[in-house]
């Protein structure tokens, strides 16, 4: 098989290539588990996520009281409620889906859980769009993501998910980045100074006697006293 007349693939197309196929592989997934369970599990998942985003800035404080560390204490809160929420979901969704699982409706199901895995895939896309636009500006972002063809449909997903979630969570996002940056930045400044340390005497020295305009104002003056 000639594979010469197949055209090269840049970064970009890669970028693209990759966010259709994982939208097209939670769609084939789901197909083959049906909707009833994807969207059962699915429900869970959210369910949980959902729980663990509202509760985060009521339960933080709390949290934060016993554990010293802010980190730890941030960290387990959210993963607390995601998996304490995400036990009870689950045990709600086994008991309707053993309810629902003999309905019959097999096709139906497949059919219904294949456009549900696309939906899926692309919330997932999304959702790695978004943390990828957290951490790299559009200005600091490789050129094969800013000129991707799909970068347009992630923006628009990722703009709808931004529109879903508190304001606590962009406010609390934006102080620790902004914390990082400063904490780089010093950090940064004590290696460089660490690394070479300004040698001394490397300033500009300062001129012994009179300068230039100096000594002449003096000669004027010098032979304006003589002269009288």
């Amino acid at each position: 098989m000639d594979f010469s007349s197949l055209p090269d693939l840049g970064a970009r197309d890669v970028f693209d290539l990759v966010i259709v196929g994982i939208v097209l592989i939670s769609g084939l997934f789901a197909f083959f588990r049906g909707f009833i369970h994807e969207t059962l599990s699915m429900m869970g998942w959210v369910g949980a996520g959902l729980c663990a985003l509202y509760g985060y800035p009521v339960a933080r404080p709390y949290v934060r009281d016993l554990i010293p560390s802010e980190l730890i204490a941030d960290l387990a809160t959210g993963v607390g409620l995601f998996l304490i929420s995400f036990l009870i979901f689950s045990f709600i969704s086994g008991r309707i889906g053993r309810a629902v699982q003999n309905s019959g409706l097999d096709s139906l199901d497949s059919t219904l859980g294949f456009v549900f895995g696309l939906l899926r895939g692309g919330l997932i896309a999304c959702i790695g769009f978004l943390a990828l636009s957290w951490l790299l500006p559009a200005t600091s972002q490789p050129d094969w993501v800013r000129d991707a063809r799909t970068r347009p449909v992630l923006e628009e997903g990722a703009f709808l998910l931004m529109r879903a979630m508190p304001n606590e969570i962009f406010d609390t996002t934006a102080e620790e980045i902004a914390r990082a940056q400063r904490d780089a930045e010093i950090n940064d400044q004590t290696y460089r100074q660490l690394l070479g340390p300004e040698p001394k005497g490397a300033g500009p020295k300062p001129l012994n006697g009179y300068t230039r305009p100096s000594r002449d104002d003096l000669d004027r003056l010098i032979e304006a006293t003589t002269n009288e």
